[in-house]
């Protein structure tokens, strides 16, 4: 296993602390991983993206009180970790409200899910079921949220 952390733009004080919580989140983790964290002052907000083993792809922005270390490392822990399984539980959890989706392998292999006509990605397929918002007005409010970051 290894992993690369790769960070732009973050203060100073805070770069050992989040490479070394990153670095032990993926501690369970096999394969080879690339972390890159970019901070956008402008926005207050620090843009995380994980690339890993058979184009595995994850990324989400943290703002306000997320801005944390441990916060950062939790989400990715989350997110690397059982992916596989909470994806099932995700893709029956749809099935199960009766929720339509079809599942699309782009030319580069990456999984992307169109679910209710809204084309999302795995890792947000996931993310959603983690945070229990995968339904019809959840997917509804991660949108709007999403277009407006």
């Amino acid at each position: 296993m290894s992993i690369k952390v790769v960070i732009n733009d973050l203060p100073r004080n805070l770069r050992e602390s989040v490479i070394s919580r990153i670095q032990k989140a993926f501690s369970d983790v096999k394969g080879d991983w690339v972390a890159s964290v970019r901070s956008d002052p402008r926005n207050h907000a620090w843009d995380v993206e994980v690339k890993g083993p058979r184009k595995s792809h994850w990324e989400r922005r943290f703002s306000g009180l997320d801005r944390d270390p441990e916060v950062v490392a939790e989400a990715i822990r989350e997110a690397t970790g059982a992916r596989a399984a909470d994806l099932s539980d995700a893709l029956s959890e749809l099935a199960i409200q009766g929720i339509a989706f079809l599942s699309k392998t782009d030319e580069e292999g990456e999984h992307s899910y169109v679910v209710d006509r809204v084309q999302l990605k795995e890792s947000e397929i996931v993310y959603l079921h983690n945070q229990h918002a995968l339904t019809r007005r959840g997917i509804q409010r991660y949108l709007l949220n999403r277009i407006a970051a």
